[in-house]
């Protein structure tokens, strides 16, 4: 009987010291958003979002259910801006085949994304979202 309990015990520690440190895993995001984009051609631009920098995460861009028109085989490139006053400042331009793209710990600020595409191109992709 001793050696039941004694186990149930050690069950129930176990179980409390995964509890506690679940609860200090690090953070998720601090912000993210989901969306969809419909015949974005060149120089399409996502909605903006503002990255306060509370936490270390990379923002990312996830698309998926892409389609092209004409058909983009290679993908495209989409790049993070940064909204400031005068011209913004490019974070820099990824390519994407209907993928997640990573642009590290961006500082404070306000962001948005924009497709590069040929021109007579676009893309629309019934899934996006934003981390950051």
């Amino acid at each position: 009987m001793h050696h039941i309990r004694t186990r149930a015990i050690r069950g129930a520690a176990a179980a409390a010291v995964l509890t506690l440190a679940a609860g200090i895993a690090p953070a998720h995001a601090e912000g993210y958003f989901t969306s969809s984009l419909s015949g974005y051609t060149d120089g399409g631009e996502s909605r903006r979002w503002t990255d306060k920098n509370t936490d270390a995460t990379s923002t990312s861009v996830s698309l998926w259910s892409c389609s092209g028109s004409p058909h983009l085989s290679t993908g495209f490139r989409l790049e993070v801006w940064k909204d400031v006053f005068g011209p913004d400042e490019g974070k820099g331009s990824k390519q994407n085949t209907c993928n997640t793209n990573y642009w590290g710990d961006l500082a404070s600020g306000t962001y948005y994304f924009e497709t590069q595409l040929p021109s007579g191109f676009s893309v629309s992709a019934s899934g996006v979202r934003v981390d950051y």
